[in-house]
């Protein structure tokens, strides 16, 4: 670890640094507890590839990644929206069996 944080702070090369910098973005997509986290993940790791230069990819792979994120948030929806009636419901039975 001493290592890599002498090298980050001596470094004075700027490409060397961006470099380091969309490494570190890039693990940043590993897995997660949440999909929502996943998704959020995802975003940042779309964001690191099309702001560099160097990793430049097809317009269509970046729209399909797009369009997974899009997915995601939608599942990411439909999880929320059901965990929202489940609530309900048992708030609901609930308050009939104090009664």
């Amino acid at each position: 670890n001493d290592g890599f944080f002498s090298n980050v702070i001596s470094s004075s090369d700027e490409d060397q640094q961006n470099e380091r910098d969309i490494s570190i973005k890039k693990k940043l997509l590993t897995s997660s507890p949440t999909l929502l986290d996943r998704i959020n993940k995802l975003r940042l790791n779309t964001n690191a590839i099309s702001d560099t230069s160097a990793l430049e990819q097809p317009i269509d792979i970046h729209q399909q990644r797009l369009r997974i994120i899009e997915q995601m948030q939608r599942s990411n929806d439909r999880i929320a929206e059901m965990n929202e009636k489940k609530q309900k419901f048992v708030d609901k039975t609930t308050v009939k069996r104090r009664k």
